[in-house]
């Protein structure tokens, strides 16, 4: 572990090592949405999505103050669509998929993530987790493979890469290059996605039943939230919330909730948005009958997604003030999706 460490230390830009060690403000122009009314004092959010054709639900819950990590990124940044596929990992721009290119590469990924300071961690098809740091075409190797990759986010006071094998989460310092247990669940549950921001970890558990969110702090120790319920569950063992999304200050955070056919066979698939403070959230359908939702993203504003269905996959971005309009990309081989919180700066995105 000491070499691997000394690897990371060495890799490592200047820029992201000083940022990585503190506490930086969260982006005040996230532009997040409002579900209600916040209780006491809490700002409103800039969007008010009132009028949205959305069902619209109260639900009480309680919260830690959750501290904001997040760096600063440029007055006015839209965060940019990373596309993961079998053989690319590319950019979503103006409808088209623009490949990124990394000499390390020569395939794509399952899964591609920004890493708060411009550069890209991915896990690739054939197994093992490469992080390309700000400026870098050299992928520096994080693990040994048998952990799936799940998330960047903050922990402790460090940038973190997190993964589950498959009960278990466990966190990569991003700095030192240390492999630390971040949470554990039961035997009769296992991980199925994980979501960071502000500090404020949400998990998407398969169980006995019909699955479960979990909400932790960066700390990995649980954070006292009303979870959603299932009111109708009729083939058991099939999870009901089956991804996870926060926007990165963790004020907000959104979830796919399936239900079944008594056959087992996928009837809907609904995107929920939930105001982290009121438990506060709208819900819109983003699938129908046997179509099924493969990843989810969630920039505050607007909700991105990979959708599998009789028709070549689809990459799917809708503004949650109009959920009626999604913009529809085809993309046969793509993966996941997820937004990057901060401009990338590899992979040759400003060529």
């Amino acid at each position: 572990m000491g070499a691997m460490n000394a690897r990371f230390r060495t890799a490592l830009p200047a820029t992201l090592l000083a940022c990585a060690l503190v506490f930086l403000s969260a982006c005040a122009e996230l532009g997040e949405p409002d579900l209600g009314a916040a209780p006491g004092d809490v700002a409103q959010p800039a969007i008010d999505i009132a009028d949205a054709p959305a069902k619209a639900e109260g639900d009480a819950s309680t919260v830690s103050t959750i501290p904001a990590f997040m760096p600063e990124r440029p007055s006015g940044y839209v965060p940019e669509l990373l596309v993961s596929s079998a053989d690319s990992v590319g950019l979503l721009t103006a409808g088209t998929i623009k490949p990124l290119t990394f000499a390390a590469v020569d395939t794509g990924a399952t899964l591609a993530l920004d890493d708060f300071f411009g550069g890209v961690v991915i896990d690739a098809p054939g197994g093992g987790t490469l992080w390309f740091a700000e400026e870098s075409d050299a992928g520096i190797t994080i693990g040994d493979g048998g952990d799936r990759l799940l998330d960047v986010g903050f922990s402790g006071s460090s940038v973190a890469l997190f993964a589950t094998s498959p009960r278990e989460i466990v966190s990569y310092d991003l700095v030192s290059g240390n492999r630390e247990a971040f949470a554990t669940f039961a035997d009769t549950e296992s991980v199925l996605d994980l979501t960071s921001g502000g500090g404020l970890f949400v998990v998407a558990l398969a169980d006995e039943a019909c699955g479960q969110l979990a909400f932790r702090n960066s700390s990995g120790e649980p954070v006292s939230l009303r979870a959603p319920q299932v009111s109708d569950c009729p083939v058991l063992k099939l999870p009901s919330f089956t991804h996870v999304a926060t926007t990165p200050s963790g004020d907000f955070y959104a979830y796919t909730q399936v239900s079944y056919r008594s056959d087992g066979v996928i009837e809907l698939t609904e995107a929920v948005v939930t105001e982290t403070a009121t438990g506060s959230t709208i819900r819109f359908p983003i699938a129908g009958v046997s179509e099924e939702v493969t990843s989810l993203t969630f920039d505050g504003t607007r909700i991105g997604f990979t959708r599998e269905t009789e028709r070549p996959t689809e990459v799917v971005v809708i503004d949650i003030a109009k959920p009626d309009q999604p913009k529809v990309v085809v993309a046969p081989d793509a993966a996941a999706v997820r937004f990057a919180r901060i401009p990338l700066r590899v992979g040759g995105v400003n060529e």
